[in-house]
């Protein structure tokens, strides 16, 4: 397997991103101590004039679409329901002409697009919920990553789904009730999952902002990330997805110093994510600093990762290095957290064939084909395990 010929650049946020972009000539930066919080103050070389929706813009709808939905729930079959059954019962009935795969959208574009990510229904469930008056949770889901290509830039997108509350519920007297009634809006049910638990709402807001600001750092509209991704910290000052956002925009405007700095704010006080530290890593090396890089490194490979997921793409991507025994430790990892994915196991096969040990990997790849149960993957497993066997 050959080493890759260009720079890749992580962007993380509810959905998660993968850029392969052009590798940047070495610019010498001093080693800098990070800042105990970080400034808000706009460099001159981003444009003062751009704004981002505020939260209230975020969540509201048009007048054409609230009449629309109050004629819905106005339906003698829908009016009787509890409040939060109407939302989950609208949110069903616009889901069959819905479009799942697209960029973030505020809650009215979502409804008149009738597109968007998961992100985006997460966000007009919490736009209907504030119409009903229903109390909303959120649920960060570790799940199969969804991958997209856009031109050079590949999205690996995670998703939310959303609590709706009984907002009528009374507890009985002398009961202790640990779960109130509630309906679970989940957008991809089928793809299974870990839940990470519950989303506090500071960081919902967070992600929505960090969502906007990963998808203008693709479109390279580097000002609106840059402001995107400032107020999603504003919410959540050491949320390492917009960290990581704010970093590279500041570095795509030639602001390496200050990109510095916003790095290692979040190597130093942000919980581990593995696209801002591998953007980090990749960005000290670029400035020739490599004692520095190889101390990410280090946490990279050390740090305990709730995810098993990133420990499965960042062992693919040390096996693009050639770097076999990190691409080892990261698949043990993922399987220690889930042994029951499948991903790790094949990880662990595609290693086997690169140290020449096909007996290894027919054992990695027959683990793989055991723990998985979507046809398409079986099949994969078998034709690689049947080409193993006439080799």
């Amino acid at each position: 397997m050959s080493k890759r010929g260009s720079t890749l650049i992580l962007i993380t946020a509810a959905m998660l991103f993968t850029c392969s972009c052009r590798t940047i000539e070495p610019v010498k930066v001093p080693s800098v101590v990070a800042p105990q919080a970080l400034s808000f103050a706009t460099p001159s070389e981003f444009d003062s004039e751009v704004t981002v929706p505020s939260l209230e813009q975020v969540f509201k709808l048009t007048q054409q679409q609230l009449i629309q939905y109050h004629a819905f729930t106005q339906q003698p079959e829908i009016a009787l329901l509890p409040r939060h059954i109407r939302i989950a019962e609208y949110m069903e009935a616009i889901s069959e002409k819905f479009n799942y795969y697209g960029n973030t959208y505020l809650a009215s574009d979502a409804l008149e697009k009738q597109q968007g990510n998961c992100m985006s229904l997460a966000i007009l469930t919490k736009a209907l919920a504030r119409i009903e008056q229903v109390e909303v949770e959120y649920n960060k889901v570790y799940s199969e990553p969804v991958y997209q290509k856009r031109n050079t830039i590949v999205i690996r997108g995670n998703h939310v789904r959303s609590k709706l509350i009984d907002p009528d519920f009374i507890q009985p007297a002398g009961f202790l009730v640990i779960n109130k009634p509630s309906v679970i809006i989940d957008y991809f049910p089928e793809n299974g999952g870990q839940l990470s638990g519950k989303i506090k709402s500071s960081e919902f807001h967070a992600m929505i902002y960090s969502n906007l600001a990963a998808e203008a750092y693709i479109r390279k509209q580097y000002d609106f990330a840059y402001f995107s991704a400032r107020e999603a910290l504003r919410y959540e000052p050491k949320f390492s997805p917009a960290l990581n956002t704010l970093a590279l925009s500041l570095n795509r405007k030639g602001l390496q110093q200050l990109a510095t700095e916003v790095f290692e704010f979040g190597f130093l006080y942000a919980e581990p994510n593995v696209e801002l530290l591998s953007n980090y890593k990749q960005f000290l090396q670029r400035q020739e600093m490599n004692e520095k890089a190889l101390a990410v490194d280090e946490v990279l490979r050390s740090q305990s990762l709730p995810n098993p997921f990133d420990y499965i793409v960042l062992g693919f991507d040390y096996l693009t290095e050639q770097s076999f025994s990190k691409a080892e430790q990261s698949f043990q990892n993922a399987i220690k957290l889930a042994p029951y994915l499948h991903q790790p196991y094949f990880g662990l096969a595609q290693l086997a064939l690169e140290q020449n040990d096909p007996e290894q990997a027919r054992q990695w790849l027959e683990k793989a084909l055991e723990k998985s149960f979507i046809h398409d993957e079986r099949q994969r497993y078998r034709s690689k395990l049947k080409a193993i066997s006439v080799q």
